[in-house]
């Protein structure tokens, strides 16, 4: 497990995913933190995986 921080470029790339979609800025954080690491956001959140990040059962079916 790896635990990130965001920096300061995570937090101007939130600041114009925000600007451009409407985001709430949390969520707008929580997309460009796992975007900086590479990472698989898995979310039930509905705005979160319209904007990119994957259902729990997508991550399941991937592995069958």
């Amino acid at each position: 497990m790896t635990v990130t921080f965001p920096d300061a470029s995570d937090m101007m790339a939130a600041n114009r995913l925000q600007s451009e979609t409407l985001l709430y800025p949390m969520d707008a954080m929580i997309l460009s933190a796992a975007d900086a690491a590479d990472a698989t956001l898995v979310s039930f959140d509905s705005e979160l995986v319209e904007h990119g990040a994957d259902l729990p059962q997508q991550l399941l079916d991937e592995d069958e």
